[in-house]
């Protein structure tokens, strides 16, 4: 699924909760923090800011993200206390159990697992690919 194709698809789901996206400043404002973002997730990050879809709450950037969702904030958190996850990361996801997905600077997708820390595994070839599987499009 192409990004444009899972954008509309979310913009037409009434169970997700939308962010109200940010401005390309504030995106390299993030990337000036943390690191290139990869295509994708600046382009959510630009459409939406952030995302919520039943559990499952993105960490993202704008007004309307508490401090504990802001995809800056996590990411240099989780970078300095996760061992093992990569230094790269750009974490979005957190299950509650520990275990943290990101997207890597190629721009896909990986999981931290944190009974195996030093092995984090591949999940999505895309950011829009795990959003389509996540989000059940």
């Amino acid at each position: 699924m192409t990004w444009d194709e899972l954008r509309a698809q979310v913009l037409g789901d009434p169970s997700i909760d939308q962010g109200r996206g940010v401005s390309e400043a504030k995106v390299r404002a993030a990337e000036s923090l943390i690191g290139p973002l990869p295509l994708e997730f600046r382009q959510y990050l630009l459409d939406f800011g952030s995302l919520t879809k039943g559990h499952r709450r993105l960490y993202g950037l704008g007004p309307d993200v508490h401090p504990s969702m802001n995809v800056v904030r996590m990411t240099l958190l989780e970078r300095a206390d996760a061992p093992g996850l990569p230094q790269t990361a750009v974490v979005f996801y957190n299950n509650g159990s520990g275990d943290l997905s990101f997207v890597n600077p190629s721009g896909q997708v990986q999981t931290w697992l944190h009974e195996t820390p030093a092995d984090p595994y591949f999940e999505a070839p895309t950011f829009a690919t795990w959003l389509s599987d996540h989000f059940g499009y």
